[in-house]
């Protein structure tokens, strides 16, 4: 309503705005002159199987045709800068390039040898740290087993996405208010987070990616004061990675085999109320390949979920 009065100069959005209806009549009506994308790199790396709503942002630009499109990242490899500029229409876009040399950060690696290696490195950080875990369990485990460690010297917390929204926020607000002294997180927690005296990062599991570990290390040092970044090397961490890309970047013929179980399982509305799980079984797929299956198969408008509260698991499948 703001925004349809002339009243506001910015207005942030997620990306799934885009595929609210209301949101986009508002912007017939009145067009925006600019679009900017900031952390352009997740176009790159969750809009086919994560968050496929980042593809419709193409399509919000080529309508508008606004008079200003830009993109900014940290972290943009030649792969990553040819998706942004596919998706944002920004084929022939200049590219500004700065490449600030973060010199307070101190990068190390040890092996793994446990938990009670972090104990000394956290008591003595001057400061906030964060503790990167690859796995939700691991996430929870470890804030746990840290908390008794340390006692009363530190508070710890944990953070993932598996968490309620309003817990979330009320862990990332205590966290830079200084209410909190460690926050044990999984990849979730980085993004919008800036909180300028983080003294300590580690990366108990290593990250996803080189682009991952940049960003997480960034976190730190944001002051320009010292910081440590402290990665462990664990077998174990690298073969729970290999397992999530797989199920991750699952093959076309993966995708065929959903798709067909969900048409033959397509009611007389067009509605399938079939459980996810029971679609990755009829298929012989691990349960944790349905989520980006998913996200392909809505990011090409070839399923739509259903609003309906009572159908959890309702698509759509379009003809």
């Amino acid at each position: 309503e703001n925004w349809l009065k002339g009243e506001l100069d910015f207005l942030y959005v997620a990306p799934e705005r885009l595929w609210k209806e209301e949101f986009i009549a508002a912007c017939r009506m009145v067009p925006p002159n600019m679009i900017a994308v900031d952390e352009a790199h997740t176009l790159s790396a969750w809009s086919d199987t994560f968050r496929s709503a980042y593809k419709s942002i193409g399509d919000f630009i080529t309508q508008h045709r606004p008079e200003v499109v830009t993109a900014f990242t940290a972290t943009c490899p030649p792969q990553v800068e040819r998706d942004i500029r596919e998706v944002l229409c920004l084929e022939h876009a200049p590219k500004i390039l700065n490449y600030p040399r973060r010199q307070n950060l101190d990068l190390r690696s040890l092996p793994w040898r446990g938990l009670e290696t972090m104990v000394p490195m956290i008591e003595r950080a001057n400061g906030p740290a964060v503790i990167y875990c690859v796995t939700r369990d691991r996430t929870e485990q470890t804030a746990v087993a840290l908390q008794q460690m340390l006692g009363d010297s530190k508070r710890v917390a944990f953070y993932h996405g598996g968490m309620k929204p309003s817990d979330r926020s009320h862990t990332q607000d205590a966290y830079a208010s200084g209410s909190l002294d460690v926050i044990v997180a999984t990849n979730a927690f980085g993004m919008g987070v800036d909180v300028s005296n983080v003294r300590l990062v580690i990366h108990r599991d290593i990250a996803c990616s080189m682009e991952g570990q940049s960003q997480e290390d960034g976190r730190a040092g944001r002051d320009g004061n010292y910081s440590l970044c402290m990665t462990y090397h664990d077998p174990e961490s690298i073969n729970k990675h290999n397992f999530m890309i797989r199920t991750s970047n699952p093959v076309f013929k993966e995708v065929r085999a959903v798709y067909d179980v969900m048409t033959r399982a397509v009611d007389p509305t067009g509605l399938v109320s079939m459980p996810s799980d029971q679609i990755a079984k009829a298929c012989g797929l691990h349960p944790k390949y349905m989520d980006p299956i998913l996200q392909i198969l809505s990011g090409a408008r070839v399923i739509t979920r259903s609003k309906a509260a009572e159908k959890k698991w309702g698509f759509h499948v379009a003809n």
